[in-house]
């Protein structure tokens, strides 16, 4: 796979390019404002891709999970130093969590007398915010009574606050149209093309998929690819009359899936937009995609963002980048009281799509020396 940049005015004028140079089959897979040194460039760094001339189209491979794999390396990045930077994320986290703990035991307002005050203190090392633990140790002691609150009452009582859904659709018409919503760069894109691989193409299912216009050119590029890999049809609708008639055509598919364009910071009038076109189809399954490695701020900012659109669900994105900011994404979910549906762990596809399991993010979370001492006893006292 060869990767060419171009620094042009438009992104329109680098696909131009592109296309007379490399061919037909060139993908983009990158764009963005230039700043700095690269300005006096042109306004635009886009980058395509290109299989090598080492490998000639009659080679490529025939199956669609290899043309997905090959695509799909075009946006992962670069392993390079990985081990080193491995290496540093673990020593920060680690200094991270001390800080976390050392703050809890300090701090008497979230360190209430006795036993307890080790449960505390692993609420605040895993990353809760202080009002959440507060909620959580007046829910616990009430639940606990007399006894100790175990590791084990900690993990269920996280658990039952992140209810499960993982069904796509609502049930109220045949087909389950699905569509997905998140701020710019969450992963909507590629977790919409691991949705259709699992439940369309794996499922040996119909399904279409539906792109509302957007400002993301590439976006839209890289799906028409993915979709063409698959064979399942694209629609891209620049306004409510063409996605009201795109959803008519396909009312008989099993499975259509929704790409939204991205919504940042101070662009509500995008939510209005948006909402414009979800009026059309009352009975959408609103999934909102908040990656699990933001702080809790951003994950507050995102899920308030989207409110007006009400979601039904929620996924998450880049587990496999969350370390400490994975309770900021879990509090932030459990503060807006929707069930989480699917979860995302790395680029393969449809591989790292996974059905939620909230236990096993709590269990993560909560650090190693929880309940050792509980542990402990309890083995003395059966060995005794």
């Amino acid at each position: 796979m060869r990767l060419k940049t171009y620094f042009t005015s438009s992104v329109n004028e680098a696909i131009a390019r592109a296309r007379q140079e490399l061919g037909p089959d060139a993908l983009l897979v990158h764009s963005k404002r230039t700043s700095g040194e690269n300005l006096s460039l042109g306004s635009y760094e886009v980058v395509f891709a290109l299989q090598s001339a080492q490998q000639p189209s009659s080679a490529a491979p025939t199956s669609a999970k290899q043309q997905l794999q090959i695509a799909s390396a075009t946006t992962s990045p670069s392993n390079g130093s990985g081990t080193d930077l491995a290496a540093m994320r673990e020593a920060l986290d680690k200094a991270y969590r001390l800080v976390r703990r050392t703050e809890a035991m300090l701090n008497s307002q979230v360190r209430p007398p006795g036993p307890d005050a080790e449960v505390a203190c692993a609420l605040a090392e895993s990353g809760f915010s202080r009002g959440f633990r507060s909620r959580a140790m007046r829910d616990l002691t009430v639940q606990a009574g007399d006894s100790a609150i175990s590791r084990e009452t900690l993990i269920q009582w996280l658990s039952r606050q992140l209810a499960v859904d993982a069904s796509l659709g609502n049930g109220a018409s045949k087909s389950a149209v699905v569509a997905l919503l998140g701020a710019n760069g969450c992963g909507k894109t590629s977790t919409l093309v691991k949705l259709a691989v699992r439940f369309v193409v794996a499922s040996s299912k119909s399904g279409h998929i539906i792109a509302i216009e957007g400002d993301s050119v590439s976006g839209n590029e890289t799906l028409r690819c993915f979709a063409s890999i698959l064979g399942i049809g694209l629609t891209v609708a620049e306004n409510v009359h063409q996605f009201r008639q795109a959803l008519q055509e396909n009312a008989s598919k099993d499975i259509v899936l929704i790409d939204t364009p991205g919504i940042g910071r101070n662009q509500e009038s995008e939510v209005s937009y948006l909402s414009e076109f979800f009026e059309v189809l009352p009975q959408i399954d609103k999934h909102l995609l908040i990656p699990a490695d933001v702080n809790l701020v951003t994950a507050r900012r995102q899920a308030e963002r989207f409110a007006p659109l009400r979601p039904e669900k929620v996924m998450l994105t880049r587990m496999d980048e969350a370390g400490e900011s994975l309770s900021a994404a879990l509090e932030a979910v459990i503060t807006l009281g929707l069930p989480l549906s699917f979860c995302t762990t790395g680029s393969r596809i449809p591989e790292d799509l996974e059905i939620a399991d909230p236990p096993s993010y709590v269990e993560r979370l909560l650090p190693d020396w929880l309940g050792l001492e509980q542990s402990g006893q309890r083995s003395k006292q059966a060995t005794a």
